[in-house]
């Protein structure tokens, strides 16, 4: 089974002021079709989550097509093994007097979760549009975000969720300047091979600066720290990923 390169998501936990910026360089080399940032609508949606005890996480997300969504939602640990697994409806709603819809909308209490098998640990979501039967689909109408709350900083913070859609696959070689291949039709299942999710492999990071680090609660709290988080596809009728 041909494993695909590895998406990168990074996110800084910190409170206060902005004052300055830095920024972190990476050399990896970017698979072909690899997007530098993540969009914040795609057939896939991805969150970073802490369901500890003293943390609290709301992930939302919302239906930005035209008809309802079936939605798989995968909670990874840290060694993205077995994932915690949940399957949701969005409806779709329709706008007024011929308004644009502003989509269906719900909200994931994550440590709600653990009473039905969600382990107590910090770790990744996936929510992916599928199919009836399971397989994960083109919608191009997914979005939403995510806030974690800590409870012995007294702190919180939240992002966007990283979006990210579904492309055939560029041809090995081709002319940089050769037109791209056509998107994926709505409905079509993404098998990881003919038709993949895109990766996200940036080629930086702005870390930005609040604080000096030695006033802010240990990073055995939660208080100063980053997170980056790597991952690899692993093609199949059904999403999965697998450590980098």
């Amino acid at each position: 089974m041909r494993i695909l390169p590895a998406v990168v998501l990074g996110a800084m936990v910190a409170v206060g002021p902005h004052f300055s910026a830095d920024a972190a360089t990476t050399t990896a080399v970017a698979f072909p079709g690899a997007s530098a940032r993540p969009n914040v609508r795609g057939d896939q949606v991805i969150f970073y989550y802490d369901a500890r005890d003293g943390f609290t996480t709301f992930i939302n997300i919302r239906n930005e097509a035209a008809t309802e969504l079936n939605v798989e939602l995968d909670f990874y640990g840290s060694t993205f093994t077995t994932p915690f697994t949940e399957t949701v409806t969005l409806p779709a709603t329709n706008g007024t007097n011929g308004a644009p819809g502003v989509g269906g909308l719900m909200v994931i209490d994550v440590g709600a979760l653990r009473a039905s098998g969600l382990a107590a640990t910090p770790g990744v979501a996936f929510a992916t549009v599928v199919n009836a039967t399971g397989q994960p689909v083109v919608s191009r109408g997914l979005s939403g975000n995510f806030t974690v709350a800590n409870m012995a900083t007294g702190s919180a913070w939240g992002s966007p969720g990283a979006a990210r859609s579904a492309i055939h696959p560029p041809t090995p070689g081709a002319d940089a300047c050769a037109p791209k291949p056509p998107s994926p039709t709505v409905g079509s299942v993404i098998d990881g091979t003919s038709v993949l999710l895109s990766p996200i492999q940036p080629t930086n990071a702005d870390l930005s600066v609040y604080y000096d680090p030695a006033t802010l609660p240990p990073a055995a709290v939660g208080g100063n720290q980053l997170i980056f988080v790597s991952f690899v596809d692993v093609p199949g009728t059904t999403f999965t990923v697998a450590a980098a």
